[in-house]
């Protein structure tokens, strides 16, 4: 989980340095939930934990960055895509995996490969911890009812 650690701490700088208030707030919980709760789905269908976190921490960064979810999914697979390259820790697979399952987590509706499911299904049990009772879509509920039948 080293290069995680790493990953972390430069979101954690863009937040805190391009971010402000409720908006740094919000990205700094959902960002980092999403992350611990990437990373337990991971352990429990055998994925790589790592990879799961890392993933989870950059799935919405577009978001708080720029201050909008306007296209944030393809937006957050940008930014993580340049992060992830300079740092010159991952391979090139490795950072294919990470930028499809990114762009691919705001389509709850469809099933994609095993990472982008475990990114899907993170960002939505942590939305649904954080507010238990807000009303979902029904591709949400669907996915969520499954989610909750699975276990």
């Amino acid at each position: 989980m080293n290069r995680f650690h790493i990953i972390k701490d430069i979101v954690y700088d863009i937040l805190n340095n391009e971010c402000f208030g409720t908006h740094r707030k919000n990205g700094l919980e959902h960002l980092f939930n999403v992350a611990n709760m990437a990373n337990l789905l991971a352990k429990t269908e055998n994925l790589d934990q790592e990879t799961a976190a890392i993933i989870g921490i950059l799935h919405d960064l577009a978001t708080y960055k720029f201050h909008t979810s306007f296209d944030h999914a393809n937006r957050s697979s940008i930014l993580a895509k340049d992060i992830l390259s300079k740092s010159n820790l991952f391979s090139d697979a490795e950072i294919n995996l990470i930028i499809t399952a990114i762009k691919n987590h705001s389509f709850k509706e469809r099933i994609d490969d095993k990472y982008s499911e475990l990114i899907k299904n993170a960002d939505l049990l942590v939305q649904h911890l954080n507010e238990p009772d807000a009303l979902l879509s029904k591709n949400k509920q669907t996915r969520l009812d499954n989610l909750f039948n699975k276990r």
